[in-house]
C-alpha cells in the first residue's frame, strides 16, 4: 500500500510551487539583497532550503543529486531546486509501500535519525516555513510582484486535511 507516500507527494507538490513562483522573474540583485546585515537574503534561504533537504538524505545513506554552489546565479539556484524537486520524487519513487516510510538509520556519528517517513513530511512543511520569508522579502522589494500566498495557502489547507480530515478553501 502506498497511501502514506501519495500524501507526501501531493504535500511536497503544493508546497514546492511557491519555491518555483518566488524564484520567478528575480533578479540577481532581488535574489541576494538582505534588509539588514545580518539577515539572509532569498538567495541564502533558497539554498539553505537545498542544503538541508541533501542534510536529511545522507543522514538515511541517499547520495545527494545537488552539488552545492555557494553564491548560485538565479539560473543555477533554478537549477539546483529542480534537481533538489526531483530527488524528493525519485526517493518516493523507489518505495515500494508505505512500511519503507518507518525505515531509521544511524549516521556515520552513530546518532539515530528519525525515520525516512518523518523526513519526507519533514521538507515540505520546512519550505513553507521559509516561502513565508522569502515572499515578504521579494514584497518589500517589489511591490507590484505577485506572490505565491495563493499557493502556501493550498498547501497549509492540503496539510490540515491530512493532519484532522478537514478540507479547506482550495480542495
Amino acid at each position: 500500500m502506498k497511501d502514506k507516500i501519495e500524501k507526501l507527494r501531493r504535500v511536497h507538490r503544493v508546497a514546492r510551487a511557491g519555491l518555483i513562483k518566488t524564484l520567478d522573474g528575480i533578479t540577481e540583485e532581488q535574489l541576494y539583497w538582505q534588509p539588514a546585515a545580518e539577515s539572509r537574503s532569498i538567495g541564502d534561504m533558497m539554498r539553505h532550503l537545498i542544503r538541508v533537504d541533501m542534510w536529511f538524505y545522507k543522514r538515511h545513506d541517499i547520495t545527494p543529486d545537488v552539488a552545492d554552489i555557494k553564491r548560485p546565479t538565479v539560473t543555477q539556484l533554478q537549477t539546483m531546486l529542480q534537481q533538489a524537486l526531483g530527488q524528493y520524487e525519485a526517493i518516493l519513487d523507489g518505495l515500494e509501500s508505505d512500511a519503507l516510510l518507518d525505515r531509521r538509520t544511524t549516521a556515520a556519528d552513530k546518532v539515530p535519525y528519525k525515520s525516512l517517513g518523518a523526513v519526507m513530511a519533514h521538507i515540505p512543511q520546512h519550505y513553507l516555513y521559509h516561502m513565508s520569508q522569502m515572499i515578504y522579502l521579494r514584497r518589500a522589494q517589489d511591490r507590484t510582484w505577485e506572490s505565491p500566498l495563493p499557493e502556501w495557502e493550498t498547501a497549509t489547507d492540503v496539510i490540515a486535511q491530512y493532519m484532522v480530515g478537514m478540507a479547506g478553501e482550495h480542495e
